[in-house]
């Protein structure tokens, strides 16, 4: 996913350069192509799924490969939404790609336990549940594997968080507005001010 995300942007960003919708005609058989990619885990959601970084053991859709995949393919839903001659031409399938964000990651990992809320503020967190290689019928619980559970690094946090942003601005859904602001927040608490500048850490686990 972080391989397939590099560039994703040029599609949108090249049609606001030409004016050639043939950009945009691109985009979609590229994000059609990584949606064919997708394979239905035991739960019924659908998932970019593949070896888990930390513990090759397990196989798994990981949060942060949706993150990167989907706001790439918001972008284009967002530009479609905001004119109407593009919404026209490309509104339909604007929406199956929306659909999918909504439903393939915030309903899906809602649905899994991976978002960790303490209003006002908000952390994802990996997964405890993994698939054993190749088969996809059953999840395995392993709660004992490396990082199952813990709050995802920052950056991956911010990933997920352009998400719920690019949904709010599309849907005008305020649920997906407060969750950005949730993560948002939670990553400035953890600023701190030192020798007059603000320092941050990269990975700042919000559990044990």
């Amino acid at each position: 996913c972080w391989q397939a995300r590099s560039g994703m942007n040029q599609f949108v960003e090249n049609y606001k350069i030409t004016g050639n919708t043939e950009w945009l005609d691109a985009g979609i058989k590229y994000y059609d192509y990584l949606v064919g990619r997708m394979f239905t885990d035991p739960d019924g959601y659908k998932g970019w799924i593949g070896p888990y970084d930390y513990d090759r053991r397990y196989w798994i859709d990981a949060l942060v490969g949706d993150g990167l995949l989907l706001s790439g393919m918001l972008e284009f839903c967002e530009l479609v939404t905001e004119d109407q001659s593009l919404k026209d031409k490309y509104g339909a399938k604007a929406d199956t790609y929306v659909m999918l964000a909504k439903r393939g990651f915030v309903e899906k990992w809602d649905k899994r336990g991976c978002f960790y809320d303490d209003d006002p503020y908000g952390s994802y967190v990996f997964p405890v549940n993994f698939l054993n290689p190749g088969d996809l019928s059953r999840w395995v619980y392993a709660p004992e594997t490396n990082r199952a559970g813990v709050s995802l690094p920052f950056n991956q946090q911010m990933d997920l968080a352009e998400v719920c942003i690019l949904l709010s601005r599309i849907t005008g859904e305020k649920f997906y507005w407060d969750r950005a602001e949730k993560i948002f927040y939670t990553f400035k608490s953890h600023f701190q001010y030192f020798d007059n500048h603000y320092c941050w850490s990269y990975f700042d686990p919000l559990t044990p």
